[in-house]
């Protein structure tokens, strides 16, 4: 693809009729993967999300909500630090869901990304699962 981006296909899910989507892009600080659902797909993030990765996570959340997802799941379990990129991203995540009638949850963050959340108020319109 153009743009130094690229998109590969990679292992089919449990159901066997969509594949994992992973995001690349100039970045390699931030892997992002696209786990697919009708409704709710997962992103799976690990590395930093920080203003480098910032326009990979955008890319990547829109690549989601294309396919008529209504809500997102952000698994960051596998996430060393975010900064208010990821922030802004999980707020723009949230617009684009509640567009939809859906809603954003973050699934396995550290404490910090929790905290990060709590301080600025978007664990009040995301929810939040701990580990």
């Amino acid at each position: 693809m153009t743009g130094g981006r690229r998109r590969s296909l990679v292992a089919a899910t449990s159901r066997g009729c969509d594949q994992d989507d992973t995001v690349a892009g100039s970045d390699d600080n931030l892997r992002v993967r696209i786990r697919p659902h009708v409704s709710h797909p997962t992103l799976v993030l690990g590395g930093e999300v920080d203003a480098e990765s910032g326009a990979k996570l955008r890319t990547a959340i829109d690549r989601a909500m294309a396919d008529r997802a209504t809500s997102l799941d952000f698994d960051f379990s596998n996430v060393s630090f975010m900064d208010s990129t990821g922030l802004r991203a999980l707020a723009y995540a949230n617009e684009r869901t509640a567009e939809a009638g859906g809603s954003v949850r973050v699934l396995g963050a550290s404490p910090t990304v929790v905290r990060l959340l709590s301080v600025t108020g978007l664990d009040a319109v995301i929810e939040v699962v701990a580990p």
